[in-house]
């Protein structure tokens, strides 16, 4: 394995290390910037392509490592760039959503997760769920049909997720832990 810890939240979550945030930290205004340029333009509580160039090549090959160490399953097939998020207090639509498509496992890692407010819940059908407190410097990976959502936040500062899934034909395997998803 390499230098990513591992932690089995749930059945459907597994958490890893991503010390990533102060790399991150370095792009907070573009990517605010992006976002609210581009949130006018398809909602306020749209996901959006990150077209930080640097974030993208400097973060989707140690995506597909972490992915190619823990999980058995093909090499990704097709390119997926990262995507942002950006959520405030304001923001009180969450609905469960999944990332069906190409995608096979999603992974979510956060920059300035709020103190209060803002988990991740995942749902477990029928009708359970787990709610993550999102933290610095973790990634969260999960099966993209897994129904999920963000919830409200009191923070007024905002809250900035990216996303990304990792595209192949099998089904993962998590080699310490057998989920098969």
């Amino acid at each position: 394995m390499n230098d990513f810890s591992f932690n089995r939240l749930h059945k459907y979550v597994h958490e890893y290390d991503f010390p990533y945030h102060d790399f991150l930290s370095s792009f907070k205004g573009r990517v605010l910037e992006e976002y609210g340029n581009k949130g006018d333009m398809y909602g306020p509580i749209s996901n959006i392509g990150c077209e930080i160039k640097e974030i993208n090549d400097f973060l989707i090959p140690k995506l597909n490592l972490l992915v190619e160490s823990y999980y058995s399953l093909d090499k990704p097939w097709a390119p997926h760039g990262i995507m942002l998020y950006v959520q405030d207090n304001k923001d009180s639509n969450h609905t469960f959503h999944n990332h069906m498509g190409a995608p096979v496992l999603t992974g979510v890692f956060y920059l300035d997760p709020p103190q209060n407010g803002g988990e991740l819940e995942i749902m477990d059908l029928p009708f359970d769920s787990i709610k993550i407190k999102p933290k610095k410097d973790k990634v969260y990976i999960f099966p993209s049909w897994a129904y999920h959502r963000p919830l409200p936040q009191e923070d007024t500062t905002p809250r900035i997720s990216f996303n990304w899934g990792y595209i192949s034909s099998k089904r993962p395997v998590h080699k310490l832990s057998g989920d098969i998803w």
